[in-house]
């Protein structure tokens, strides 16, 4: 049980740096792409995140497929070795539209690991103590979130690049996976009964279906999209966030 919390919680916290780093060096990253002067400056930062969200909701539904289909371990080390790959691609980009390909399938991975980290858990976990252990997993994505500020802090510096190399160290928690996870009981003795992915809209399960997924909905606008996917403003006189969150910035009035 430690050893899957563990994974899990790690798996978690390289989702919050991963899912960070992007916004927290959009502007050095779209202005060198296609210059800070741009008037569509703005609209094109935010549409890069848009194709990453795209990504993590497609990497939910087919990882979460693929882990009823192979396993919760087996499919977790995938989506974590294909967001932790992609999110080093990143630092290739030179153009939008490659910056955009690798943040699709970086949010895929992450959107995948989002739901199997879960999934394998509780599974796993006493039934008595699934909550709290699943409480606790949660805290791994802010404090990763922390871990790429901290990122950006020292690594920016020597250019937005270099801070998405950060990116690729999720990838060695895939060796820990392999090696010392195994698949959770409840899993394999359903697992010859999963054979279509469409199986969660049958009516039997409707209703806690479209529940949940209505308040994951609600607590993403109100949560993430005012917090962890802002976007700074390029205005130096709106640097505040910055500030906060990321390094110090000496030309700020």
């Amino acid at each position: 049980m430690s050893r899957i919390l563990l994974a899990t919680w790690l798996g978690w916290l390289f989702d919050g740096l991963d899912s960070a780093l992007y916004p927290l060096v959009a502007n050095e990253a779209i202005s060198e792409l296609v210059g800070k002067d741009n008037p569509d400056f703005g609209l094109i930062a935010s549409k890069v995140i848009v194709i990453f969200l795209l990504g993590w909701a497609c990497g939910g539904y087919l990882f979460g497929y693929l882990g009823d289909r192979i396993g919760r371990a087996r499919a977790l080390s995938y989506s974590i070795l294909t967001y932790a790959v992609f999110t080093g691609l990143t630092s290739l980009s030179h153009s939008v539209a490659e910056l955009s390909f690798f943040r699709f399938f970086a949010g895929l991975g992450i959107g995948g690991e989002w739901a199997l980290g879960v999934a394998l858990l509780a599974e796993s976990s006493d039934p008595k103590k699934r909550i709290m252990a699943t409480a606790f997993l949660a805290t791994g994505f802010p404090l990763g979130y922390l871990l790429a500020v901290m990122s950006n802090f020292f690594i920016s510096p020597f250019g937005w690049r270099n801070v998405f190399l950060v990116g690729v160290i999720p990838g060695l928690l895939v060796f820990y996976i392999r090696k010392n996870i195994k698949e959770p009981a409840m899993w394999s003795s359903v697992r010859k009964k999963i054979t279509n992915p469409l199986v969660i809209f049958k009516k039997e399960y409707a209703y806690n279906l479209w529940i949940a997924f209505t308040l994951g909905v609600t607590f993403t606008l109100g949560g993430w999209a005012s917090v962890v996917f802002w976007l700074p403003d390029p205005d130096p006189q709106n640097y505040l966030l910055i500030l906060l969150l990321s390094r110090w910035y000496k030309d700020i009035p």
